[in-house]
């Protein structure tokens, strides 16, 4: 952990990553991971997440992400983050889907998970979508209901 800790450190100094720790009523509730952060023509991101059982199911992660999916397409100067989730992660692709993002579709063994390549679905956002047509971002859609 040391190790993961240093090298998380040392990519956020650098840009190429922001950890981000989800705290509920003082606890560790969860992470919202941005890595990679690629910068130059494509100015992009991944976001991945998770949250603890005890947390699930009240609104947290979703309020969680859409307040990072604000902060990068916005003042952080991102054009584009993506969230990719596996097809059996049915709370995950409610996430992606309750935010509004765009589902770009299946991604074949996307990602090296338990010794087997496991498909994703690939979610996506642009800077220029973050305000949406009535000029409200992520979070704010969210807490107008």
């Amino acid at each position: 952990f040391p190790v993961f800790l240093r090298r998380q450190t040392r990519r956020a100094r650098l840009a190429e990553a922001m950890p981000f720790v989800v705290e509920v009523d003082g606890a560790f509730a969860g992470q919202i991971a941005v890595d990679p952060i690629i910068w130059g023509a494509t100015r992009s991101a991944q976001v991945g997440y998770w949250i603890g059982s005890a947390w699930q199911g009240r609104g947290i992660m979703r309020l969680s992400v859409a307040l990072v999916l604000d902060h990068l397409l916005g003042p952080v100067g991102l054009h584009r983050v993506e969230i990719n989730v596996r097809p059996e992660n049915e709370r995950s692709l409610a996430l992606c889907r309750g935010l509004g993002l765009r589902d770009e579709g299946l991604r074949r063994g996307y990602m090296h998970i338990n010794g087997a390549w496991a498909d994703h679905v690939s979610f996506a956002a642009l800077a220029e979508e973050v305000h949406g047509p009535d000029g409200a971002g992520f979070e704010q859609r969210l807490t107008r209901g």
